[in-house]
């Protein structure tokens, strides 16, 4: 626990209080602190102790900090002692922060080639708020991951890209049937069309 850590928790539980007064002022003292706020809330997210309403909290005071909060996310989704849970807390963020700031799409294409399968999903996850181009190549590679649910969810971010130059490809996975899922390649490819046509 890092010496920032219990003010931190004290006020992400205030922010998830249901009275307004000591909800605002804890935004405020949040914004406030602004990045010396990074490690305690970094804390907050990988720790298995910390109530989950709270790290959903802290995902949205770290998508405020923005990208500087990016390789600390990272490390969390991709250190070996991380949770599950707390890896899909880290990717959520990341995904949040990267709808704002590109700067976590080069991670988490990083995070994407991880060698544990519950990292490369919470990075595909996460690719899918993103909705950046620059990752259309890496998410075409993971369309055939050996885990089924990494092609899925980078089938999922290639469809919110809405980049017509995935199409060739996409169909061609189709064509071969090595793709994760058919249904899901298809439905990628109907948004394809419909953003070009519309």
């Amino acid at each position: 626990m890092t010496n920032s850590t219990p003010g931190v928790l004290t006020l992400l539980r205030d922010r998830t209080r249901g009275d307004f007064t000591a909800s605002n002022g804890a935004q405020i003292a949040m914004r406030a602190l602004g990045e010396r706020a990074l490690p305690g809330l970094l804390d907050a997210v990988q720790r298995s102790d910390v109530p989950l309403q709270f790290q959903w909290e802290a995902v949205n005071a770290l998508a405020e900090i923005g990208a500087s909060a990016v390789e600390g996310l990272i490390a969390v989704l991709t250190a070996d002692d991380t949770a599950i849970e707390q890896r899909w807390v880290a990717g959520e963020a990341l995904g949040y922060v990267g709808s704002f700031h590109k700067a976590s799409t080069v991670a988490l294409l990083r995070a994407l080639t991880h060698p544990d399968s519950e990292a490369r999903r919470a990075a595909a996850y996460a690719l899918i708020a993103c909705k950046d181009p620059r990752a259309v190549p890496a998410l075409l590679d993971a369309i055939n991951d050996p885990d089924p649910e990494v092609g899925l969810l980078a089938t999922k971010a290639l469809r919110h890209t809405r980049d017509a130059s995935c199409e060739p490809s996409l169909r061609a996975a189709l064509a071969s049937g090595n793709c994760a899922s058919r249904a899901a390649v298809k439905w990628a490819l109907d948004a394809l069309t419909d953003s070009a046509s519309g």
